[in-house]
């Protein structure tokens, strides 16, 4: 059907549920007549898109909005969402999570309504649908004009603006997070962009934890990374603002024949970084003698090798310790914050030996009640304070699941080995 043959008062065939007259015969008038904004004309255009996808998915997208949200903030620093970065929820919802048949909302709606859309709205949709949130950084402005360069794909773009820029974005090195378009050979940002002052080494930060993301998905191109995980681009974006460091709870284990086993075994005891923590159920466990942000070890058995880092740097350390004779290739990647598959089921034994670990490293360097505020280990300096400690866990142990019982015993053992 050509718009030629809709009456004023038929419905449009958008499926917004409304009349044609007062849906896209007045969208008709827009698009039809030159503008010499080209700015406002191209976000008037965006504006009523995305109007029209709000009322076609009215019902459905409320519910999706609600159930979504934990999923797209669960890499930030303190898991919500700020009113003014709504935007970027709205933007991934519309147009990046996948819904039916792995498409996106704006991907389904235009398979069902594009052939009723102006060309010129269609091409709006075609950019939304195929955008990415990516990383920029200011380069210069000229006019109504802005030069970036996206930092993470090495490709320079000019933009236009709504007015020409007053704050100097470039002498103070400021970062973009934002969403380009390319409609018509002009580019723009969606929407909402995310300022930040580099001045702390934040682009290092984003692109290292970029490449750590992308590395976890060899297959993927970065278009697709940066398309498919727009959640945790927008969780290391946020990071970077607020200069928090991300706990990824790394682990990953190479397997190891003798003289691997023996020739790690030489280079972690004659290391001046690394030190002996104690051996406990065949593992000899390592960590550094410098204080690290968070849980870092070596884990070493007869036929395998387990590093676990929460924090990006000390992965590369732990594993630049020992390249000599364990390639970073040869790694497997047992679990990852960034991660979305739990560990696989052979390996589910290394991922718990380290989370008992974990678990009993926190559990003795943190005050309980029950012992004056004191912790595990300042109570092992005490005459009675292991027979304590013992006596409190024994006191569980028929009272937790078998898995539970299993940490217990690992605290128990840990007790013993600790001085």
């Amino acid at each position: 059907m050509s718009t030629k043959d809709i009456g004023r008062n038929d419905p449009c065939p958008c499926g917004s549920g409304k009349k044609y007259k007062k849906c896209c015969l007045e969208l008709k008038d827009i698009v039809d007549v030159p503008v010499d904004d080209t700015f406002n004309f191209y976000n008037q255009l965006l504006s009523v898109l995305k109007l029209k996808l709000d009322s076609y998915y009215n019902t459905e997208i409320k519910k999706h909005r609600k159930d979504s949200l934990s999923r797209f903030v669960r890499f930030t620093v303190d898991k919500d969402l700020s009113q003014d970065n709504e935007s970027f929820y709205s933007d991934w919802l519309w147009f990046d999570k996948p819904f039916k048949n792995n498409q996106s909302l704006g991907c389904l709606y235009m398979n069902e309504n594009g052939k009723y859309i102006e060309d010129k709205l269609l091409n709006c949709l075609n950019s939304l649908n195929n955008s990415y949130l990516s990383v920029f950084k200011a380069v210069k402005s000229k006019d109504k004009s802005l030069f970036v360069y996206d930092i993470i794909l090495e490709k320079d773009y000019s933009l236009v603006l709504k007015e020409p820029l007053e704050l100097d974005l470039f002498k103070n090195d400021i970062l973009l997070l934002g969403r380009i378009l390319t409609i018509d050979d002009v580019n723009m940002f969606s929407g909402m962009v995310l300022m930040l002052k580099n001045e702390n080494n934040q682009e290092a930060f984003i692109k290292n934890h970029i490449k750590y993301l992308s590395d976890l998905h060899p297959r993927e191109s970065l278009i697709e990374i940066l398309k498919e995980k727009a959640d945790i681009v927008y969780g290391i974006f946020d990071h970077a603002c607020r200069k928090k460091f991300i706990n990824l709870n790394d682990i990953r284990l190479a397997s190891l024949d003798e003289d691997k086993y023996l020739s790690l075994i030489e280079i972690l005891d004659k290391s001046d970084q690394i030190e002996f923590v104690h051996d406990i159920n065949n593992y000899k466990w390592y960590k550094p003698k410098e204080d690290k942000y968070g849980y870092v070890r070596i884990a070493l058995q007869s036929d395998k090798v387990i590093l676990s880092a929460d924090v990006l740097e000390d992965i590369t350390y732990l594993q630049d310790l020992i390249a000599n004779t364990i390639n970073p290739k040869e790694f497997i990647l047992i679990s990852s914050f960034f991660s979305a598959k739990p560990p696989d089921a052979k390996y589910n034994q290394v991922w718990f030996d380290i989370l008992k670990d974990q678990e009993t490293e926190a559990w003795l360097n943190a005050p309980h009640s029950e012992f004056e505020n004191k912790t595990p280990l300042e109570l092992l300096q005490e005459d009675k304070g292991k027979t304590e400690l013992k006596n409190m866990i024994n006191s569980l142990y028929n009272s937790v699941s078998d898995e539970q019982k299993e940490l217990l015993e690992y605290m128990l053992q840990r007790i013993e080995k600790t001085s």
